[in-house]
């Protein structure tokens, strides 16, 4: 389970309860307690004013207001200050991603947020454009990039044709690209295929090791890829009928994979970037709007997309990346 959450003074994040769980996330009702943030009926709201670290604590409830026995999940908030954290030092950082990162949407946001502040990051990598670079590749899973030269048109800069296998160093050579930090998020298309034999664990356990042979001391995030939208409208628009409790339950369960693989490993500079966490899947996804039926011209929004957000979901993503950087010990 997550049990660390980065924060930034003057800088909202949250902690969406349904976020953390799936199934029928419907049935059941969360308390808090701890000594940080506002707890509203959908998440804790964090507006924190003094940098630190404090600890928060979750139960899950059931709708008979009987306690779920060791259903609680303890977590540290630790706050960074927005003017001193990592003042005056400037850090390249490279993300490798899937269609959420390639739709270059967060990006800008990152870069607008340091921007104004007082560290400074150069975005790096072969695709993009501008400042707004990156490693995002549309409808790629963690197999692509380690085990493909090539899909969905789109070449793999980290692919070594010598040993047909993702290969930090061969890329470096060929891009003459050094980041500072790395941050990888990456799952969501697992859901679907992945190479035979292998986990998204796997794969990027495969990439770390390759990033760390060429250089320990980059620092690595792996981020926890975002869960689907709440509403079920979205799961009927994209596909032929897919249960939606089936469906969130298979996006959810691989970043709890990869964060029982990932947890605990600060030592060797490897973290987890809690995004899950900070994504409104009610209300920051891409809708339309439409009539109620063809009798009741009353207009609704429904959600049609379940897996990219719109504009303001992405935006909480590069909040959970530059809170992630400030918090960062270089």
């Amino acid at each position: 389970p997550i049990n660390k959450i980065y924060a930034v003074t003057g800088h909202e994040m949250n902690i969406y309860y349904k976020n953390m769980m799936y199934g029928a996330v419907n049935d059941v009702e969360v308390s808090g307690n701890g000594t940080i943030g506002q707890q509203l009926k959908e998440r804790l709201r964090i507006n924190a004013t003094s940098a630190g670290t404090y600890n928060y604590t979750l139960s899950i409830i059931e709708k008979n207001v009987n306690l779920i026995s060791g259903l609680t999940q303890s977590m540290s908030i630790k706050v960074a200050d927005s003017a001193s954290a990592n003042s005056g030092i400037s850090k390249k950082v490279m993300f490798i991603g899937d269609s959420i990162t390639d739709r270059n949407f967060y990006i800008p946001e990152v870069n607008n947020l340091f921007n104004t502040d007082s560290m400074k990051v150069q975005l790096v990598g072969s695709r993009g454009s501008g400042a707004n670079l990156h490693e995002g590749r549309s409808g790629w899973g963690t197999s692509d990039f380690v085990y493909s030269q090539s899909f969905n048109g789109i070449d793999n800069a980290f692919f070594n044709p010598s040993t047909g296998k993702f290969d930090f160093s061969y890329y470096v050579a060929q891009k003459i690209i050094t980041p500072d930090v790395i941050i990888i998020m990456l799952g969501t298309n697992d859901t679907w295929r992945t190479h035979a034999g292998t986990t998204s664990s796997d794969n990027i356990q495969f990439m770390v090791n390759s990033i760390k042979s060429y250089n320990p001391n980059i620092k690595i995030g792996i981020a926890l890829n975002i869960p689907p939208a709440l509403s079920y409208d979205a799961s009927g628009e994209q596909n032929t009928f897919v249960n939606p409790l089936v469906n969130r339950k298979k996006l959810l369960q691989i970043p709890e994979g990869i964060l029982n693989t990932f947890s605990n490993k600060e030592t060797n500079g490897i973290y987890i970037v809690p995004v899950t966490t900070n994504i409104d899947t009610e209300n920051n996804f891409q809708t339309t709007t439409e009539n109620l039926n063809s009798r009741n011209t009353t207009q609704v929004q429904r959600v049609i997309d379940p897996i990219h957000p719109a504009l303001p979901g992405y935006q909480q993503i590069a909040d959970s990346m530059y809170a992630f950087l400030k918090n960062l010990v270089f």
